[in-house]
């Protein structure tokens, strides 16, 4: 085990913003939208991969950092150009007049809303798994925003985003951005929870 130094770089949200983000117990504090972390490589790649899915922090440089930057810049693009269109990664393979949810799903699947702040198993489902049953006009990651509970303080974080741990386990799987969370439903946070629940 060695000891590594590496810098993050948040975009998105916080990019450019001094700001501490709380993991656990501990505080990272970012100053201009970046951080230095020290510690054993082990450590140093898991609080990466952490910080990666829940804040959008990436190494800096580096070529996801780069790709990062480019994705949210089409997708604000692509906002002001057509905002008709549904946000990239968030259609129903199936169709999105299926009344049975989209192709591939299992019209009985159980909801497992209670089951958020029940940890990150990457196996737990696959695809398709935060669909809400009838629900054909949302992809499964907005599906899945609207079944977090305004009132649990395990589904949101401090400035009153949605939670990765809680979307991802409600759609059962771990492979969800920050990205993705953003364009399913732009500008969802647990205010507008508390006014559509």
């Amino acid at each position: 085990m060695s000891i590594i130094t590496r810098k993050l770089t948040l975009v998105g949200a916080y990019e450019g913003q001094t700001i501490n983000l709380k993991v656990g117990t501990k505080e990272y504090p970012f100053t201009d939208g970046s951080i230095e972390i020290t510690g054993p490589d082990v450590d140093v790649e898991n609080l990466s991969k952490y910080l990666n899915r829940c804040f959008q922090a990436y190494p800096d440089p580096s070529k996801e950092l780069d790709d990062a930057r480019a994705a949210l810049k089409e997708d604000a693009d692509a906002g002001q150009a057509e905002p008709d269109e549904p946000a990239q990664g968030d259609e129903h393979p199936g169709g999105a007049d299926d009344d049975e949810g989209g192709a591939g799903q299992e019209p009985d699947q159980p909801e497992d809303a209670d089951e958020v702040s029940g940890g990150d198993d990457p196996q737990a489902g696959g695809e398709g798994a935060g669909d809400a049953p009838g629900d054909g006009q949302e992809g499964p990651v907005a599906a899945a925003l609207r079944q977090l509970d305004p009132a649990n303080d395990e589904h949101w974080t401090a400035d009153g985003k949605p939670k990765m741990a809680a979307v991802e386990a409600v759609l059962g799987r771990s492979d969800v951005t920050r990205a993705d969370v953003d364009a399913a439903l732009p500008g969802f946070n647990r205010e507008k929870a508390r006014g559509n629940g």
